[in-house]
């Protein structure tokens, strides 16, 4: 299958496509502010439920930073009861959406800790817990993942709008035969395991990887997601409990709802973009200069130039692909297409324009057309010309 990547023809994009990167976003970096953002509701037994108190007490007294002897943690602590049957009603299981979960929480630890401490020290117990759960216990919750987008079509006028900087940018053409990318970073940071000489097995990290091509889903509302599916494995646990594993427990404890599908979901208006992505597979977080990944050179096909491109931009691009071609020693061919409107209509129609040269000299151009009896040549810009117009 072919996917499609636009982009506009600035510096960045340019330079990316020099290296083969692309770059992976976190949700909070996205354009929809709504994206991945999934519903929250909080379902669980009452073991669960007393830890998750227990833990946000410990973590309101330890923003507050008392003194070693202070009374006042003890104190604090001493509303887990009360707190607990505020939530649950001491039901053996209770499910409460994330926004009254906060808002009891918040309303029930006003109302008590005012009986057990003087006023100062309660405003201050109150503006700690509103600060940890409205920073600390919403990140917690949140899952940590990267995600870089491709579309399924590149004939689209939206798209080309809106990405491909008014038909003045490009597209990348990929290519994938089973639904994986083969990706590569400069550094170790992808999960791997080896089997060693002795047989066993070694977990360590690795330069390559490769993820899954997700299809996108379009909805009108948001993935449902159990909170405590991600806040239970960063609960305290004592050393026999950790041991045992006892977090899973608990996780095969409580109720699953679509948590799967989050980073997977669009609200419906965006049906138009047919997206497809990839979700880097990491487990920590990663600061944005780590999140630019090389898509592995066999998986590139292609460019296709916008209608309006200006021809700097256009030997720009030609020049990037040269350079992608050179320095990744790349043997199969890197094909160009122009993208033109047709006459009378909202359509965009594709041509090939040849392929970018194997040698380049001095005043010579990067791109070439492809001789009469390179057959197979022929035959493959032919082919992705046709998937091209036909997406």
């Amino acid at each position: 299958m072919y996917f499609y990547k636009y982009l506009t023809a600035n510096s960045l994009s340019i330079s990316m496509l020099r290296h083969g990167e692309v770059f992976f976003a976190s949700p909070q970096e996205l354009n929809d502010i709504h994206e991945c953002k999934p519903q929250f509701i909080f379902s669980a037994n009452l073991e669960v439920w007393s830890r998750f108190i227990d833990d946000t007490l410990s973590h309101v007294c330890m923003k507050l930073n008392f003194k070693p002897q202070s009374e006042l943690p003890k104190r604090i602590l001493s509303l887990k009861n009360e707190l607990l049957h505020l939530l649950t009603g001491n039901k053996k299981s209770k499910t409460l959406d994330y926004d009254c979960v906060l808002r009891e929480l918040t309303n029930g630890f006003g109302k008590y800790i005012f009986e057990k401490l003087d006023f100062l020290d309660a405003l201050n117990a109150v503006r700690a817990l509103e600060s940890y759960l409205q920073n600390d216990l919403d990140k917690k919750i949140k899952n940590s993942y990267y995600m870089t987008s491709f579309s399924k079509s590149a004939t689209n006028l939206t798209m080309w709008g809106h990405y491909g900087n008014a038909e003045k940018g490009f597209v990348i053409v990929y290519e994938s035969k089973d639904g994986n990318v083969s990706i590569e970073s400069d550094i170790d940071k992808f999960p791997s395991i080896k089997k060693s000489n002795e047989g066993a097995y070694v977990v360590g990290t690795s330069k390559k990887s490769s993820a899954q091509l997700i299809e996108v889903v379009y909805k009108n509302k948001p993935v449902r997601a159990n909170g405590f599916r991600e806040l239970i494995p960063k609960l305290y646990y004592t050393d026999q409990e950790s041991d045992y594993d006892y977090a899973q427990d608990l996780l095969a404890s409580i109720p699953k709802y679509n948590e799967d599908e989050i980073g997977r979901v669009k609200f419906t208006d965006w049906k138009y973009e047919k997206e497809l992505r990839l979700h880097l597979p990491v487990y920590e977080e990663l600061d944005s200069p780590f999140r630019s990944i090389k898509i592995c050179p066999h998986h590139i096909k292609g460019v296709i130039l916008g209608s309006r491109i200006s021809t700097n931009d256009k030997n720009n691009i030609l020049a990037a692909c040269y350079y992608l071609k050179k320095s990744q020693n790349i043997k199969e061919d890197i094909f160009v297409f122009q993208s033109n409107n047709t006459h009378g209509q909202y359509k965009i129609n594709v041509n090939a324009l040849g392929k970018v040269c194997d040698l380049h000299f001095d005043k010579s151009t990067y791109l070439v057309g492809i001789k009469k009896n390179d057959h197979l040549a022929r035959e493959e810009i032919e082919h992705i010309t046709n998937a091209i117009n036909m997406s």
